[in-house]
């Protein structure tokens, strides 16, 4: 699944972003769920993006592999936890690994497996180690 779009900014780096626009940096750092980047897209446009595939998914009885980017993966994460919309860009999500999310009434099971193998119950010291990507 294709990350949010940055549009004008899209392939530069934060920094790059912050030293050409610092007015565009300073007004996602105030919002980053509603913030679009000039003709790009926000995470609420993503969260409309999703809204299908998520359907589709809940209704699926076996299996579903999703490979997406952070922030599309903040939002799945978010949604299938019951995190509210404001805490969805805000997540942390664990760079090099898999995770599995486990449907339940109210609620899913999580566990993360390192790509090297191995799984990693989620909160532990190895899971929160800084590998997380600058969020999108």
């Amino acid at each position: 699944m294709d990350e949010l779009y940055a549009g004008v900014f899209d392939g530069r780096t934060y920094a790059e972003i912050a030293e050409a626009a610092p007015e565009e940096a300073a007004a996602r750092a105030r919002d980053k769920l509603t913030y679009c980047y000039p003709r790009g897209e926000s995470y609420v446009d993503v969260i409309k993006r999703l809204d299908p595939i998520i359907h589709a998914a809940e209704q699926l009885k076996e299996p579903l592999l999703i490979i997406a980017h952070q922030g599309i993966l903040r939002l799945l994460i978010a949604y299938f936890h019951g995190k509210s919309r404001d805490e969805a860009p805000h997540l942390k999500f664990p760079l090099h690994k898999v995770v599995r999310l486990t449907p339940r009434a109210y609620t899913c099971d999580e566990e993360t497996f390192s790509l090297t193998g191995g799984s990693t119950p989620r909160g532990s010291p190895e899971e929160l180690m800084d590998t997380h990507a600058p969020s999108c």
